[in-house]
């Protein structure tokens, strides 16, 4: 009795092995499917059999849900906070203009507060995208006002896109900088 039921242990042992054998591997698919954390939309699966009906319709496919654009779209307008790098707690307008061809152009523009009336004013233009993984955000493009000592930095957007966002939080994405928060104006 003790040989089979080491034998029943050891093909257990080899189906467990075989079934796990294949964690951490990378693996063909459709990663476009992580995109709708920012939307909060449910997944959809395409069928991987053609389907045998004519098509009724010549639109053309967007890379996003169509609730995703909607949410990026309901981010245009003026928010206003602060960030904070080197030069101390800044304050932080984020001009958000409507979406152009899946991107959100935008207008990162800082200034003085009054608990740092030593920081400077400037300006350059953003580009907002949602990465594979879901995370919008904002890479530095080109000054608009550059004030001599600063330099243009990237922003990720932490906090959860929902149709009612009133709030934007994240990292600045640069060595000596902590964060920044946004409310919409």
């Amino acid at each position: 009795m003790a040989p089979v039921r080491a034998t029943l242990i050891i093909l257990a042992l080899v189906a467990v092995a075989a079934l796990t054998a294949a964690c951490g591997q990378q693996v063909a698919g459709d990663a476009k499917a992580a995109e709708n954390r920012i939307a909060g939309a449910p997944t959809t699966k395409k069928s991987t059999t053609p389907s045998k009906r004519p098509s009724s319709t010549s639109r053309p496919t967007s890379s996003r849900p169509p609730s995703s654009d909607r949410l990026l779209a309901g981010l245009a307008g003026t928010w206003e906070g602060e960030y904070t790098c080197a030069q101390g707690t800044t304050g932080l307008r984020l001009l958000i203009s409507p979406p152009e061809d899946g991107s959100l152009p935008a207008t990162f523009a800082f200034f003085a507060l009054p608990e740092n009336p030593a920081a400077k004013e400037g300006a350059y233009s953003m580009v907002g995208t949602v990465t594979p993984s879901g995370q919008l955000v904002f890479k530095q493009q080109q000054w608009i006002n550059q004030p001599d000592g600063y330099v243009m930095v990237d922003i990720a957007v932490t906090s959860p896109i929902e149709e009612d966002t009133r709030q934007l939080s994240g990292d600045v994405l640069a060595g000596p900088c902590k964060g920044f928060s946004v409310r919409r104006r």
